[in-house]
């Protein structure tokens, strides 16, 4: 249909083995050069072992729930990783047949790319801050052992108000 025709990602019918029945996509994907390429071939064959798990588990929770979204499959490639978010809907079997399991695969990877460059600059900061805290407490022990260690009386005074005396004052 004209609709099915104009939606961006791998679309994909498949069995409950994996088989692709049917695949359609206007753009190339990794899996094939073109989605004509794909029926009659399992796609769990064509994945990693992890992303081949997560298919798995996304075809499972279709067929107790009607329904999977969101499972994220890794596909390398010479560009490296690619990401991809399947969503899985089951189609109730026709009678005496199997159910098949419509799926859709979304290219995820900018997104991913994003949150790990972000995660990154997260991680960067948080060492940044943490060796800037450590700076700051370090100068602030040395501080108060001059403060303490002082032979004449020092005060701190704020707003009027004594807050802080070293020995000598004592």
């Amino acid at each position: 249909s004209e609709m099915t025709r104009s939606i961006p990602d791998l679309l994909l019918e498949m069995d409950e083995a994996g088989v692709c029945l049917g695949a359609r996509s206007v753009r190339r994907t990794p899996l094939a050069d073109s989605p004509e390429q794909l029926p009659g071939r399992n796609i769990l064959d064509l994945l990693p072992e992890a992303s081949r798990l997560a298919l798995r588990a996304a075809l499972s929770e279709a067929r107790e729930r009607g329904h999977s979204y969101g499972q994220l499959l890794t596909y390398p490639t010479a560009d490296g990783p690619r990401w991809y978010e399947v969503s899985v809907a089951c189609r109730p079997p026709v009678t005496g047949g199997i159910p098949r399991y419509i799926v859709l695969s979304r290219d995820v990877t900018s997104r991913i790319q994003r949150e790990q460059a972000l995660a990154e600059q997260k991680e960067a900061l948080e060492g940044q801050v943490g060796s800037q805290l450590a700076a700051l407490n370090k100068s602030h022990q040395e501080l108060q052992s001059i403060f303490d260690s002082a032979v004449i009386g020092i005060v701190f005074v704020q707003d009027r108000l004594v807050r802080r005396c070293n020995r000598s004052m004592e």
